[in-house]
């Protein structure tokens, strides 16, 4: 009645040691789970960044992929590529082409530095010739043209024969190309541009 037995005192011993490892042990793992969370939101940043960076590249790439090469297997050299429903433009071989949306392409010269950008207007698309920046010609097709050039690039409104609105006709040069270099494939661009029921 004084004490414990020795056999209470020795039960009560390993009862006690077990208590002390199991809290000796949470104390260890908590910095353990510490670091999964640390490791889980470092995913989680991640994927959302890459999600973010294949929302921005995606369409880019979608519409270069759909692009077409005149003169490449399976497209015809002479093929008139659609501007809209009432125009269309021949291209010389290497032009890429890709329609940009209803009304309007985007072609690439070969050497991929020229970017011209076709549209269909239903009025006037330039300023009238009055404007002394803006010159008036008829080509060789009999499509009357209106253009200048200023540091933005150049612009162009082609008028065809039996064509209801006008053609718009941008174009810009890139990496260090210089836009006098390609008047030559521009007028070819312009004298391509005719009605949408070409063959």
């Amino acid at each position: 009645m004084t004490g414990a037995t020795a056999g209470e005192r020795g039960e009560a011993a390993p009862v006690a040691g077990e208590a002390a490892r199991r809290k000796a042990g949470g104390h260890r793992r908590q910095p353990r789970a510490g670091f999964l969370v640390l490791l889980s939101a470092s995913v989680l940043v991640s994927l959302l960044s890459l999600g973010a960076l294949t929302a921005m590249l995606l369409p880019p790439l979608q519409r270069a992929a759909a692009g077409e090469v005149a003169g490449q297997a399976g497209v015809a050299e002479d093929r008139a590529f659609s501007i809209g429903e009432r125009t269309s433009v021949r291209l010389s071989p290497g032009w890429s082409v890709q329609s940009a949306d209803e009304g309007r392409v985007l072609l690439r010269s070969p050497d991929r530095k020229l970017e011209v950008v076709m549209s269909e207007y239903e009025v006037a698309a330039l300023a009238s010739a009055d404007d002394g920046a803006v010159l008036e010609e008829t080509l060789e097709n009999g499509a009357r043209v209106r253009h200048l050039t200023d540091e933005g690039g150049f612009a162009a409104a082609l008028a065809l024969e039996g064509v209801e609105g006008e053609v718009l006709v941008r174009a810009t040069a890139s990496d260090g190309a210089v836009l006098a270099d390609y008047r030559t494939a521009l007028s070819e661009l312009l004298l391509g541009v005719g009605p949408a029921d070409r063959r």
